[in-house]
């Protein structure tokens, strides 16, 4: 077939070719060792850094016995196979997109913590306006209470015309009990 048929979105020929020379591949790599891609590195960076993060928050840590025996090694051949001579490639586009990356793991826990303060405080503020309205209903309640029992109401003080249900049987002499 020719390229310029082949969509260049397709990656279907670059796994087939690929796929015939990864034997190849692995053999040349297995016969240097190349030690950790840069690549690891800074992945080695961004998972001690969530340990530290999770532990801060009473979490349980990443198990660093898988990354370190099962998903390292793969990573390390997979670094070394797309980017052999162990740098980054030079397009401007990767960098950016890796810097930005790095920002995003560097502040990560920054914004997670500013995230649970203003929800904590938010949920402290709904809690007060809860508590204050009960305070205000358990109020409002007793004074509806006395007022049913015809007794006097915490409260102003009553107006010359307003003379409180006890005033009121004193004066007539209708003292229950006497």
């Amino acid at each position: 077939m020719t390229d310029d048929i082949v969509d260049s979105k397709d990656i279907t020929y670059d796994l087939i070719l690929d796929a015939g020379d990864l034997d190849d591949q692995r053999a040349k790599t297995a016969d240097r060792d190349l030690g950790d891609h840069p690549i690891l590195t800074i992945l080695d960076m961004a998972v001690k850094q969530s340990g530290v993060y999770l532990k801060k928050q009473g979490l349980e840590p990443p198990n660093n016995a898988v990354y370190e025996s099962f998903s390292k090694p793969f990573l390390n051949e997979a670094a070394w196979h797309y980017l052999p001579d162990g740098s980054l490639p030079d397009d401007p586009k990767i960098a950016l997109v890796l810097g930005v990356a790095g920002l995003g793991l560097a502040f990560a826990p920054t914004l997670i913590a500013v995230y649970q303060k203003r929800e904590a405080e938010e949920k402290r503020k709904a809690e007060e306006k809860r508590k204050a309205e009960e305070k205000k209903r358990k109020a409002e309640e007793k004074t509806q209470d006395a007022e049913d029992r015809d007794d006097t109401v915490p409260g102003p003080v009553s107006g010359p015309d307003e003379v409180p249900g006890w005033m009121r049987r004193l004066e007539g002499g209708s003292i229950s009990g006497l």
